[in-house]
């Protein structure tokens, strides 16, 4: 009995420290969350995906010793001190969140305002690249609201109408900025390898076998990794089809497929390994010859092939 007693004394002490260790954490991320948010937006959107479960979570360890915190006791003093540093951690975010509400309207038209200008300077210049500045803004445009859903929740009808609205406008700048460099024809870089990661190649060979079941026909010559990192994609779109929100958490890397084209030359298509970061299920894309993705040639000298 002795020692069930002591087991169980040993259990409550480590639930505390767990539970104190939680109080302190929730008040440091979100003490520091809108840090993140221009350091680290892809993180910011984890938080901000989390708070809901955090705020009752940080409301459950508190109702669970509120007579000790009623009574002075000491133990309730040090829960009590660790609430504290998770209530100002959660009204700074809040705070944030006001400011963040307060100018969307404002930022979002800044975003339209610099897309808008950057389209016209790709297509008065002949310079492709500014497209991808433009969508740079645009992905700026879709991380708010990615935010606006994550605070406001799935039914707001001014995110709906802002996804939908800028869904159009990055397939309208993919489709113009194809049609530039076909007019254009930039002369594309060799692709060189420059990922690193030890599962490179595990990855080089799913590559290969997910390229061999697509196109069949088609004689690889060469994978070429030449992303040195993965590319994070977390946001919340608005899908018309099915009328519901899609919230993504998956990464990205993107590398290059070389492919005979003839004796002499080869084309280099783009081809990605995308992970979800909530199941950590890897899939190959491949569907990318043939389709928006622009085909770079190269001859088989250049390649060193």
């Amino acid at each position: 009995m002795v020692i069930l007693t002591s087991l169980r004394g040993n259990a409550n002490a480590q639930n505390l420290e767990a539970e104190l260790t939680e109080l302190n954490r929730i008040g440091k991320v979100y003490n520091h969350a809108w840090d993140k948010a221009d350091q680290s937006p892809d993180e910011f959107v984890a938080i901000v995906r989390s708070y809901s479960v955090d705020v009752k979570r940080m409301q459950s360890i508190y109702q669970k010793y509120k007579k000790e915190i009623d009574e002075k006791s000491d133990l309730g003093k040090r829960v009590q001190s660790a609430s504290k540093t998770a209530t100002l951690g959660i009204g700074t975010f809040i705070d944030g969140a006001k400011d963040f509400a307060s100018s969307f309207q404002n930022r979002y038209q800044d975003c339209l305002k610099k897309i808008k200008e950057n389209a016209q300077d790709a297509e008065k210049e002949k310079t492709p690249g500014y497209y991808k500045i433009a969508m740079h803004e645009v992905e700026q445009a879709e991380w708010m609201i990615t935010i606006l859903v994550a605070f406001n929740g799935d039914k707001d009808a001014n995110a709906i109408k802002i996804s939908q609205e800028v869904t159009e406008i990055k397939a309208d700048l993919a489709e113009k900025e194809q049609a530039l460099r076909a007019a254009v024809k930039p002369v594309p870089k060799v692709p060189v390898e420059t990922y690193s990661g030890s599962d490179l190649e595990s990855l080089r060979t799913r590559v290969a076998k997910a390229w061999k079941t697509s196109h069949p026909k088609d004689k690889v010559l060469k994978i070429v990794f030449d992303h040195d990192a993965w590319k994070t994609n977390r946001f919340s779109r608005w899908n018309n089809a099915t009328e519901a929100w899609q919230h993504v958490d998956k990464k990205a890397l993107e590398l290059c497929v070389i492919v005979e084209k003839d004796s002499a030359t080869t084309n280099a298509y783009a081809a990605f390994v995308n992970l979800d970061n909530t199941s950590n299920a890897i899939t190959i894309g491949v569907d990318t010859k043939g389709s928006g993705f622009v085909a770079d040639e190269f001859s088989k000298k250049e390649l060193g092939l």
